[in-house]
């Protein structure tokens, strides 16, 4: 009988501790929000996803795979994976680190897109891809150039797939007649905006300022001469370096002895 209690003694404590994970850390609604996939926030959807992973040293996780995404495509798998560096859980006992794997199921809520006053969603665009100023220089209207004149316009367009724009019109234009708001819609061709949700009308308004190009404002650097008032003030300033330098020189046949300009 003495011995079966021995044995019994040594066999439990042989058998392994059972572990029962506990949070340490868990994801904040900063942190959902964070790592809400880009596309399924776009289109208003939620989703779940399944990652089972290994708790390593200090609690963390390590060894992640996604076992479940519904619905497929969006993301949400991905951004579990990502969430999963974030979390901390009770260590493992000793000799068991790494050994012990969880199972951590996700629910993505997708924010609640505002609506306008008839019930379509409200869209709120954002910049893909912008002028650079490379591209603004180069759409300068020639009537404005000849002038030296910046100005301005305004489109309205709307957003369809890819980003693109399309139906734009000038709205505004400042100063008239010089070719800026033909110059806006060259340009729109080449913008990029994120696309509108489903059921928003995807309208934008778009103000455009053209400055004058540096390379306009100065036309006399190259040692060519170039039409226009900055030429002209250079050409008067090298005259009047020309007729000073002269009356320098015959002062220095007299026989001066002190030379100012």
């Amino acid at each position: 009988m003495i011995e079966n209690q021995e044995g019994a003694a040594a066999a439990a404590k042989a058998a392994p501790t059972a572990y029962k994970p506990d949070w340490l850390r868990k994801p904040t609604g900063q942190d959902m929000a964070a790592f809400f996939p880009k596309e399924a926030g776009r289109r208003g959807v939620s989703g779940t996803a399944t990652i089972a992973c290994k708790v390593v040293a200090e609690g963390r996780l390590g060894d992640c795979e996604v076992i479940k995404e519904r619905p497929a495509g969006l993301g949400f798998g991905e951004a579990a994976l990502g969430l999963s560096k974030t979390f901390r859980m009770t260590p493992p006992p000793a000799g068991q680190i790494g050994e012990q794997s969880v199972s951590i199921p996700f629910t993505f809520q997708a924010p609640r897109m505002a609506t306008a006053q008839d019930g379509a969603p409200r869209y709120k665009p954002q910049w893909l891809r912008r002028p650079t100023e490379d591209e603004l220089n180069a759409y300068y209207p020639e009537k404005a150039q000849d002038r030296e004149i910046g100005g301005s316009a305004r489109l309205t367009c709307k957003v369809v797939e890819g980003g693109k724009l399309s139906g734009c019109m000038v709205t505004e234009e400042t100063p008239v007649g010089l070719g800026f708001g033909e110059a806006a819609l060259k340009l729109s061709k080449i913008f990029r905006m994120t696309p509108p949700p489903p059921g928003a009308t995807g309208e934008v308004t778009i103000p455009i300022t053209f400055s004058v190009p540096p390379s306009l404002e100065s036309r006399f650097f190259d040692g060519e001469w170039r039409e226009g008032p900055a030429g002209v003030a250079a050409i008067i300033v090298v005259s009047l370096a020309l007729i000073l330098g002269g009356l320098v020189l015959a002062r220095a046949l007299r026989g001066d002895r002190r030379v100012d300009l």
